[in-house]
């Protein structure tokens, strides 16, 4: 994605300021594997956008979790601590306001958890 597949202004002035991003970089699953959370566009088709987590591993890139997300646009938050001791990824779709989803490791797979407990 690129800053202008946001929709107006309003979305492009507030993505460096709250700290928005298209891609992440954390070691989600506190197992001390790099991964990179990454919201992106699919060119082939219309309005088609995925939320992925690649890890890196002595030199080797795996797939941990991939879906298409039915908004036409998102971006990137890190939220620490924010489930059980594990770092949440907001995504985001509109700037500033509640609309949005969390991802968060559950020991065995990502899920999606409604609001960050801070537990």
């Amino acid at each position: 994605m690129r800053l202008d597949d946001l929709a107006d202004n309003y979305e492009r002035t507030y993505f460096a300021a709250d700290g928005l991003a298209f891609v992440l970089k954390g070691d989600f699953e506190k197992k001390g594997v790099q991964a990179y959370a990454i919201v992106g566009k699919d060119e082939a088709a219309d309005a088609s956008i995925f939320f992925a987590i690649l890890a890196v591993r002595r030199g080797k890139l795996a797939l941990r979790h991939f879906e298409v997300l039915t908004n036409p646009r998102a971006s990137l938050l890190l939220w620490p601590r924010c489930h059980k001791g594990f770092d949440g990824i907001a995504i985001v779709y509109t700037p500033r306001t509640d609309h949005g989803e969390f991802r968060v490791w559950s020991g065995g797979r990502y899920r999606s958890v409604p609001e960050c407990d801070r537990q």
